[in-house]
């Protein structure tokens, strides 16, 4: 096995002996002549050398002569180190000629090369033949076809409008262009880091705030180009916010719920933190009107169920709580009442005007809420048929201002309907007393603020003129 480059080289000999054994080893083909007699037969030597990195298994040979004699054969060199070969049986002569050829065991280099000699009986001709080998290209070239494709824009995103509130909408366009308009039409994609999108793939959707916050808007714009980078890319931010309210414009208020002062289960201070304070599981609003019924009602509505609902106004009792009765508690119903004994029953004008509005009027300038009390009228045969705010319940100078905790003495004038069979003061006009109410809270004393009342006397008004404003 031998490499070679460029050119094999094949040497020929003349065996000048009797006996051609030992002259080469060689696989003779059958020759196309009648052998001649030992006395007139020669043979030629072989050797071929490569140079290049090659592999050769075996070369093939053909050896035409005079008198149309031919011979061919292979040499077997897989187990040697150059290809050489002594090939007997030639009749001796001129004008013979010798073709060599052989590839590389690879398929990647081909020889060939051929030579002529003469044959002199009793010797051997040595003769070289120059091969060629040609080896297979190592290299190769392709061809390219560039297609061109250019890239999508995009021109604008629009968010109209760019902040909304909660559960509110905001109107979505892409802008963008492909000056080629190829390989395909524009697609668009959209995602958002918080809320929904009516279509993720429109053109123009509509986004919807879920959330409060920043929500970050990102629009993806294609052309059909395998590659990802090619799509182009744009972010936007829009802001849901929360609905601010605004002192004075959006209330929240209540105006039906009773307490003990009539057919109620909890005291008035009760009911008023429960209304307004904004803690856990309390309601927090903005104003509250407590109607309870009208009629009477036998229990001290002024009594508290614990130390935390004391007021400057009406002190907690120890054993006294908001269902003991009013006689019970030391106090004298007035007018015209029913019951008997520890049971007597106090009319509401009564208790609203002497027990109920004093502690209205303290936690309405304590808590800096508006506070009112109301009342609904019974008839019988239905629990309540209509229910009725009384009037001139808040003070001239209430503002939003903080409050001070100790509100104090004012003056405010108080509508009220007369109670059946009660005998309150009278108007001539009709039995609408305008009654003028000082309300003096007791500072941290035990005993029970004051609040006097008196008849202002009215002149009598022409029918069908409405009732002066108090």
């Amino acid at each position: 096995m031998m490499r070679t480059e460029k050119m094999t080289m094949l040497a020929l000999g003349l065996c000048g002996v009797t006996s051609l054994a030992g002259c080469g080893s060689q696989s003779d083909g059958p020759s196309s002549s009648s052998p001649a007699s030992e006395e007139s037969v020669g043979s030629v030597g072989l050797q071929l050398q490569m140079a290049s990195g090659a592999t050769i298994k075996s070369a093939s040979y053909t050896i035409t002569g005079p008198n149309g004699f031919s011979k061919t054969g292979t040499v077997d060199v897989s187990a040697a180190t150059k290809l050489s070969a002594t090939i007997g049986g030639l009749p001796a002569g001129a004008g013979y000629s010798i073709t060599l050829s052989a590839t590389s065991s690879e398929g990647g280099t081909s020889c060939a090369g051929s030579g002529s000699f003469s044959v002199v009986a009793h010797q051997t001709a040595n003769v070289t033949v120059a091969v060629t080998c040609r080896e297979a290209g190592r290299t190769g070239s392709v061809l390219v076809n560039g297609k061109l494709n250019i890239c999508p824009t995009i021109d604008g995103l629009n968010a109209n409008p760019a902040e909304v509130q909660v559960g509110g909408t905001i109107a979505l366009s892409a802008l963008a262009h492909d000056s080629d308009a190829a390989p395909s039409a524009l697609s668009y994609g959209w995602t958002a880091s918080s809320g929904t999108l009516s279509s993720a793939t429109a053109q123009s959707p509509t986004f919807t705030c879920t959330a409060a916050g920043p929500a970050t808007l990102t629009l993806t714009v294609g052309d059909g180009d395998p590659l990802a980078t090619c799509a182009d890319t744009l972010t936007a931010q829009v802001n849901c916010s929360v609905v601010a309210k605004t002192p004075g414009t959006y209330v929240a208020g209540d105006i039906h719920n009773h307490t003990t002062c009539s057919d109620g289960s909890i005291s008035m201070q009760k009911l008023v933190r429960k209304a307004t304070e904004k803690s856990d599981g309390n309601f927090g609003l903005d104003w509250f009107v407590q109607a309870g019924h009208g009629g009477n009602g036998n229990r001290n509505c002024q009594l508290v169920e614990d130390a935390s609902l004391s007021t400057p106004v009406y002190p907690f009792i120890e054993g006294k709580g908001p269902t003991n009765t009013w006689v019970a508690s030391g106090v004298t119903p007035k007018g015209d009442v029913n019951g008997t004994g520890t049971n007597q029953n106090m009319w509401r004008w009564q208790s609203i005007q002497e027990f109920q509005y004093q502690v209205v009027e303290y936690l309405s300038a304590l808590k800096n809420v508006p506070l009112f009390i109301g009342v609904e009228s019974v008839v019988a045969g239905h629990e309540h048929t209509s229910m009725s705010v009384i009037t001139g319940q808040t003070p001239r100078l209430w503002t939003p201002r903080p409050c001070p905790r100790l509100p104090t003495p004012r003056r405010y004038r108080v509508a009220r309907r007369t109670p059946p069979s009660a005998t309150p003061p009278r108007s001539r006009s009709g039995n609408i007393a305008s009654i003028e109410v000082t309300v003096t809270p007791a500072a941290a004393s035990p005993t029970p603020g004051t609040a006097r009342f008196r008849t202002a006397r009215t002149r009598p008004t022409p029918a069908g003129t409405p009732p002066p404003r108090s």
